[in-house]
This record gives C-alpha cells, structure tokens and sequence, in this order.
C-alpha cells in the first residue's frame, strides 16, 4: 500500500483522469474527496472508492468559485481527517484558429484551466502548509510543451500550468510541500473524445506522432499520480511528468 494514511482530494473527479487518480490512490490505501460540477457522476466515484474499502466523500463544486473551493477543503478536513495530496484534474479544451478566437472563449477557458488551477492549489496549500507535509499533482498537457495549430488558448493554459507548479514548488519546498504537475499524451478521456469530435480530427493521424502507436489509458496517467503522491518520490518538486509514449520528444513529424 503506496498510500496507506494519505488523504487525496481531487476536483474534476467525476470522470476520465481525476476518476482514475481516485481509485488508483484508494487501491493504493488512501482515503479520498472527489469533487465535481456533476454531483451525481462524484457520488458514483465516490461508491467505487468506498466498494474498495477506502473512505470516500463526494462534493459538487464549481473550481472557478472560491466559496466551493474553501467548502471542499474545510469539508475534506472535517470529514477524513486531514489533507495530504491535492490533483486538480478539472478542465475544458475549446478549439478555435488564433485570429477567430473570441475573448468570451479565451477568458472562459483561462478561467477554468488556469485560474481554478493555480487558485484550488493554493486553498489546498494553505492547509498543508499548516501540517508541514503535503504533494500537489496539478492536470497539465503534451500540449503545453508545443504548439499545436487551433489551441492556442488551451496550449497557453497548460503551459502556464506547467509553470505556475514550478513556481509554487519552490515556494513551497520550505514548508514540506512539494508540487508536481503531469504532461497527458492523447488519452481515452471524454475531454479528448470530444475535442477531437469538435475538430473533426481522426484518429489515425494523430496516432501517427505517438511512437507507441495507441493512446494511453486514464490508469497510466493515474499510475504516475500514484507515484508523484507516494514517498517514492519525497526529492521530486517543480517536474512536469510527461506520460504520452513519446509524442512529446518525437521529431519525426
């Protein structure tokens, strides 16, 4: 049991990505908070956490308001006891050509992929600080490592995700906090289905860029969450882990 007393809440938990850190961190041992704006997919997850004999509470909240971010903090305290990992998974994927963006669509996302990003993390920092212990695990892309044509207002968020988790790791490190954030190639998510839906992308080009040739599963990505949870990796702070079979470093294009 890799996380065996550990506390993880985790927003967008509902589905995809956060889902599968839920359960991967409860096989692990540890007690989770699944919040989402959905509350009946959180309740569902929150059943499969507590069907693996781990405790488990569900909250719907909105990560773009602050007012549900305290409540999920003060009721993940109050309720398993503590706080001692943090995953913001919660996100959206809007495609649009740069000069056809809108500002409506531009601020919408930046709203959801980065503000709630780096603003969930600091409501959940201040209670780690105040326990001298804790791991962030903040939800960023592939595509925050290169520019990919008709996301330039996601490739932006995630790369600024990538930088704010650094920038709080070496706020934090003092204080036994570390921050981390995970780099998804094209993984079987609804938020992928849909974007590539949107697009009208097929799957085999795409395909075509990842060296492995197949795209990942919400379990790999939560395997590396487990990872960056555990005390495995207790002198890993301000990495972006890149699970993404490939794609990232493939210059064969």
């Amino acid at each position: 049991m890799r996380l065996e007393g550990k506390i993880a809440a985790i927003t967008g938990g509902g589905s995809g990505i956060g889902r599968a850190c839920a359960l991967a961190f409860a096989r692990e041992g540890a007690d989770v908070a699944i919040g989402d704006l959905d509350p009946e997919r959180a309740a569902g997850v929150a059943d499969e956490v507590r069907a693996l004999g781990r405790r488990a509470l569900d909250m719907p909240i909105d990560v773009t308001e602050q007012d549900d971010l305290d409540r999920f903090v003060d009721g993940v305290v109050s309720d398993l006891g503590g706080l001692t990992v943090w995953v913001g998974s919660a996100g959206v994927s809007i495609g649009a050509m740069f000069l056809d963006h809108t500002r409506e669509d531009w601020r919408r996302l930046m709203d959801l992929n980065l503000d709630a990003v780096v603003f969930s993390a600091q409501t959940a920092a201040r209670r780690m600080v105040t326990d001298g212990t804790g791991s962030i695990i903040n939800i960023a892309s592939i595509y925050g490592g290169r520019a990919v044509s008709e996301r330039i207002a996601y490739c932006t968020s995630k790369a600024a995700v990538i930088m704010a988790t650094q920038v709080m790791a070496v706020e934090l490190a003092e204080h036994g906090v570390r921050a981390n954030s995970i780099g998804p190639g094209y993984t079987d998510t609804p938020l992928f289905r849909g974007a590539r839906e949107e697009g009208n992308e097929a799957i085999a080009p795409l395909m075509l860029r990842v060296p492995a040739g197949r795209l990942g599963t919400p379990e790999e990505i939560a395997a590396a969450a487990v990872f960056l949870a555990s005390d495995e990796s207790s002198f890993v702070t301000g990495h972006c882990l890149f699970a993404d079979g490939g794609w990232l470093v493939n210059g064969n294009w």
